[in-house]
């Protein structure tokens, strides 16, 4: 692809985990053109999530949790005054298309299942997101891409993270129990199970956001009080939480946002899956990270996971044993 680029639109606006699988996308734009200056659209929730980025010019936010139509319309009119000349989108939604067709950029990067672009992608089926995003590289410049996943943290965030380590001595066990999706929740009385084995032998770090998530991490702190336990959900800014997690040995967790965190910030994850499944392109990556799961019948059911376990025996999480899991970590301890 022939092109003068001067300005570069991105745009990723899922959640954090697909965002943090996103981030190799501006070191590889830079990468082919050092001299133009990247914008980012996301998800206004996580704008915080890329400060400190140093591939990004500016990170704009697109709120979708209400006047979504009205927020569009004038991030639209925002795009077109900026006269981009590529944009690149990881969203096959139509208001990424929208977004770069009426804001006027005339060359258009993305999947081919999005609408109104000048070059789209066919990916591989089964391929990690990150490897997509590669494609989405290789499409507009022939080359070698770094596909490792990066956060950010400032040096304030890695200051507040260090505050809540212990020094025991003990092997750092950070677990993130919670998820958007119920079903993607490994029981809370396995996550208890598990600490309570090793309660003699790490330290452990309940890792979540607010809401649902603090509460679960606060029940399980009362609950499992006789292991060493430091909650930090609901304390922590995302970038504060990749700091924690990137000081940690081993994060365990479902298939959700700190699985992502800790893939960023090169912290190996077990990662335990449900409803969901690898060839949808949301797996661990690293050399020592661990997919935990089950073979059943109904596996996948759905891409995100669901409400509520749609055959009603919720085998696939159920079936996954907490000695099983306890079992694998020791043997990680062991190795390393």
């Amino acid at each position: 692809m022939d092109l003068q680029v001067k300005s570069i639109l991105a745009i990723q606006t899922a959640f954090i985990g697909d965002l943090i699988m996103t981030t190799l996308l501006f070191q590889g734009l830079k990468q082919i053109f050092p001299e133009a200056s990247i914008d980012l659209v996301v998800n206004s929730r996580y704008r915080s999530l890329m400060d400190n980025n140093p591939y990004i010019r500016q990170v704009v936010g697109f709120d979708k949790s209400r006047h979504k139509v009205w927020n569009l319309l004038q991030l639209i009119r925002l795009i077109r005054s900026n006269r981009y000349d590529l944009a690149v989108s990881k969203q096959i939604h139509l208001s990424s298309s929208l977004m770069m067709f009426l804001g006027g950029i005339k060359t258009r990067v993305g999947s081919s299942e999005q609408l109104l672009l000048t070059h789209p992608v066919t990916f591989t089926p089964g391929i990690h997101i990150r490897e997509q995003v590669g494609m989405l590289l290789e499409t507009i410049s022939d080359g070698s891409y770094d596909l490792q996943t990066r956060l950010y943290p400032s040096a304030d965030d890695e200051a507040v993270a260090a505050g809540y380590l212990r020094n025991s001595g003990r092997f750092r066990l950070g677990i993130a129990p919670g998820s958007v999706w119920e079903t993607k929740k490994w029981p809370k009385e396995y996550y208890l199970e598990v600490i309570r084995e090793l309660a003699g032998e790490a330290d452990i770090y309940l890792i979540g956001g607010g809401g649902g998530d603090m509460a679960l991490c606060d029940e399980i702190t009362r609950t499992g009080a006789q292991a060493t336990i430091i909650n930090t959900a609901g304390k922590l800014s995302l970038l504060q939480s990749a700091a924690l997690i990137g000081k940690l040995g081993l994060m365990l967790c479902n298939d959700s946002a700190p699985l992502h965190m800790a893939n960023a910030m090169k912290t190996p994850v077990f990662a335990i899956f449900g409803p969901t499944v690898k060839r949808f392109g949301c797996y661990p990556y690293q050399p020592y990270d661990k997919m935990i799961e089950i073979d059943l019948y109904c596996r996948p059911c759905a891409s995100h996971g669901g409400r509520r376990c749609p055959e009603k025996h919720f085998r696939c999480m159920k079936e996954i044993s907490p000695s099983q899991v306890t079992g694998d970590i020791r043997s990680y301890i062991d190795r390393t």
